[in-house]
């Protein structure tokens, strides 16, 4: 299975910076539980409102640094997964 490591940081309260992302493109604040990206105006933007944590369809468990973010659809959630033999996508 194909896996995407999106940028990242696990510093709280970073946000990526427009000249950090290109269109489109996902980051992740793991400390905050923050998904951003960069919208077509150059703008960077929180996609969630919410802590992953508080959020429904997110399992996290035994969180370790670089874990992933994978969708089971087995049970139709997010679930975090260490991260094995991946490029990296870089620290924002």
């Amino acid at each position: 299975m194909a896996r995407i490591l999106h940028k990242r940081s696990a510093t709280t309260g970073v946000v990526p910076s427009a000249t950090e992302l290109d269109v489109g493109e996902l980051a992740i604040n793991t400390a905050d539980g923050k998904l951003f990206t960069k919208r077509a105006s150059g703008v960077v933007t929180q996609l969630n409102s919410s802590s992953l944590s508080t959020s429904s369809d997110v399992v996290l468990t035994s969180l370790a640094n670089n874990d992933l973010l994978q969708y089971s659809t087995a049970t139709s959630k997010w679930v975090n997964i260490p991260q094995t033999n991946l490029v990296d996508g870089g620290n924002f």
